[in-house]
């Protein structure tokens, strides 16, 4: 041995297999040259997309999954392979932040499909979200929006000021405009 560690270089299915095992009820989306497509995990801990249909990882260019307890980022570097992180709760040198929002493209237009909401915007068409991870008090209806949730983490610095250094994507809810 030289000193040198071989630094692992997961593909996307290869990140998403080690992610699940502990994550098991993940849900997640990814970015082909394509689509953004919304993935949940079937009985055999598959990804697959609205109707079934399993999410092709060997197009995938990035991907993000999370359970609420735990996010896997992965992300393709050409001629370099892919490269993994996990955040969770207990994020070394940071402490939880604020929880906050992000609003996704259009308003819910479907929601007795099983297992999935349908949004729909006139510039972008559907989007399926799974709807496993909505907050079980959030009454999702036709013409209401979705928001994805984060929690952010914040570090002090030398000089005491406070920065927020990352986020970790925890689930979705119904957004009410306040």
């Amino acid at each position: 041995m030289t000193g040198m560690e071989e630094i692992e270089r997961p593909t996307a299915a290869g990140a998403l297999e080690g992610f699940v095992k502990n994550h098991p009820g993940a849900i997640g989306f990814a970015y082909t040259p394509v689509s953004a497509p919304w993935f949940q995990l079937d009985q055999n801990q598959i990804p697959v997309t609205h109707g079934g249909a399993r999410l092709d990882l060997e197009s995938v260019f990035e991907l993000r999954a999370f359970d609420g307890a735990a996010e896997l980022r992965w992300w393709n570097v050409p001629g370099e392979g892919g490269h993994k992180t996990e955040i969770t709760r207990d994020y070394p040198g940071c402490e939880e932040g604020d929880t906050y929002s992000r609003l996704l493209w259009g308003r819910v237009q479907k929601v007795n499909e099983p297992d999935w909401i349908g949004l729909f915007e006139a510039r972008i068409g559907w989007l399926w979200v799974p709807f496993k991870l909505i907050e079980k008090e959030a009454h999702v209806a036709v013409g209401a929006v979705v928001a994805l949730k984060a929690v952010e983490y914040l570090r002090e610095d030398r000089y005491g000021n406070v920065s927020v250094v990352d986020e970790r994507l925890v689930g979705l809810t119904e957004w009410e405009n306040e």
